[in-house]
């Protein structure tokens, strides 16, 4: 990552406050500019300097936070990214330029979604990626707006303020889409330390979908900015054990966390049920609660239990055992069109024009989840399909 750069001058030693209370000292490359208090709220105040800051104040510093909705957004994200996004955004806020997050983690399903529009789907064309094929579906790319004078998003500003955005953006060690020759995005940020698409798709189908593993291999490449979370991050509790009722995390321990485990592993996130709340099953944890639309913070609480409880009374689907392609017809055909619009890859709606009929519409929905399994995308429903699909409902 680089260095928060400025804009030069005469060099100083400069002691600036972090907080109320904790100071420390920088070399300052600049004269010219004036380093100021950020507000967000009227209680919250967090200074960001945009002087050369070592690793060390960096990680030590307090990372300011976004509106309401963009850290939504950022939670479902690499922490490591979303904190830098936290601070380009502060950065820009000293340069008079107010960003928000339009788009961060996006589940397989909602990308197949977004492929569809302008192609099955109305609308224009909007991305040329499948599920699995874009990084947003793993967490590790964010797309953001600046914000006109009335607080809405506007996408329509001056290159030149789009230059100082990218800018930003690269000064806290990301990539930005608006350097890109063949596929201009200035909206687009991202994180990958050179990790290809395919390498990624390939970790997440052997490991479970566990995004808290790439975040991990992608992280070691950069320096650890502001740790893992912004500060207000619930902490981990010391109890070694949870009452039944109470919310469950990182380090929970009993039968309640067991019966977690239980239920998880038969709506198709497989875990040991030994009671012990650990990496494996945070990490399931936050992969369901993605794939509901829930807050990715690990933490089972009332709205993540009533999603699993939800979930645990949708009626298990018969998996159709011949093989199908287009063309063919029957019940078998529904069967398969059924799992596809309960694992998201086709709507109702799409299925009701022709309820078992293999058209063109079911073997789109069919390649969209062979792709989504690093299955050859053939359209034919054949033996591998079968248990992948089976996995995926079980």
């Amino acid at each position: 990552m680089a260095n928060v750069t400025s804009v030069g001058g005469n060099n100083k030693v400069e002691t600036i406050s972090f907080g109320n209370s904790e100071t420390v000292q920088t070399n300052t490359k600049t004269t010219t500019e004036t380093v100021g208090f950020l507000r967000q709220t009227a209680e919250e105040k967090t200074l960001f300097n945009q002087a050369d800051l070592t690793k060390a104040n960096l990680q030590s510093q307090a990372i300011p936070r976004m509106d309401a909705t963009s850290e939504r957004r950022l939670a479902q994200i690499n922490p490591q990214l979303a904190n830098r996004i936290r601070l380009m955004a502060a950065d820009l806020r000293a340069q008079g330029i107010n960003v928000m997050v339009t788009s961060g983690y996006r589940s397989f399903a909602e990308q197949n979604a977004l492929y569809a529009q302008g192609r099955t789907k109305p609308g224009n064309i909007v991305t040329n990626a499948r599920g699995g094929q874009s990084l947003h579906n793993y967490g590790l790319a964010v797309d953001v707006v600046p914000l006109g004078a009335n607080g809405q998003p506007n996408w329509n500003v001056p290159n030149s303020t789009w230059q100082k955005i990218g800018a930003a953006g690269k000064r806290q060690g990301m990539e930005w889409g608006g350097d890109w020759t063949s596929f201009v995005d200035r909206p687009h940020f991202q994180m990958t330390a050179g990790r290809s698409i395919s390498s990624l798709l390939n970790q997440y189908n052997n490991n479970g979908g566990n995004l808290n593993a790439i975040w991990n291999d992608v992280n070691r490449s950069y320096p650890n900015v502001g740790g893992t979370s912004v500060p207000t991050t619930p902490t981990t509790p010391t109890n070694p054990t949870t009452p039944t009722g109470s919310n469950l995390q990182l380090n929970s321990r009993g039968a309640a966390v067991a019966q977690l485990q239980k239920d998880l592993s038969k709506l198709g996130y497989p875990l040991t049920a030994d009671g012990i709340f650990g990496a494996k099953t945070d990490a399931a944890v936050r992969k369901f609660q993605r794939d509901h639309g829930l807050t990715a913070d690990g933490i089972v609480g009332p709205k993540t239990r009533a999603a699993i409880d939800r979930a645990k009374t949708n009626a298990p689907l018969p998996v159709p055992n011949a093989r199908l392609s287009e063309g063919s017809r029957g019940e078998q055909v529904k069967q398969l069109q059924n799992a596809l619009v309960r694992l998201g890859f086709m709507t109702q709606a799409q299925m009701n024009t022709g309820p078992g009929i293999f058209g063109s519409r079911t073997d789109n929905a069919l390649r969209d989840f062979q792709r989504s399994k690093g299955l050859t995308a053939d359209g034919i429903y054949g033996p591998l399909t079968q248990a992948a699909l089976r996995r995926a409902l079980n």
